[in-house]
């Protein structure tokens, strides 16, 4: 039961930090944006290559705590 808890705290923190990545990718750049509860809005209308910036962070992010779970998992052998 202890693991399945984890498993969901790591998830909303995940989830959490993936649409914190679009948030900031799209402040970063300059826009005026919202976080929602599953998404998040830009409110001015930013050139395509922005628009692919914003949208590529959030699974960058995602990408990378993957990464670092994995690593986490293989350097303690807890597979």
């Amino acid at each position: 039961m202890k693991h399945i808890a984890q498993l969901i705290g790591f998830s909303i923190f995940g989830f959490i930090l993936h649409e914190l990545a679009h948030l900031l990718a799209a402040l970063s750049l300059g826009h005026e944006a919202i976080i929602r509860i599953n998404s998040v809005s830009v409110l001015t209308n930013p050139p395509t290559f922005d628009r692919i910036l914003i949208d590529l962070a959030g699974p960058l992010m995602t990408i990378a705590l993957a990464a670092v779970g994995l690593w986490g998992v293989m350097s303690r052998n807890s597979v």
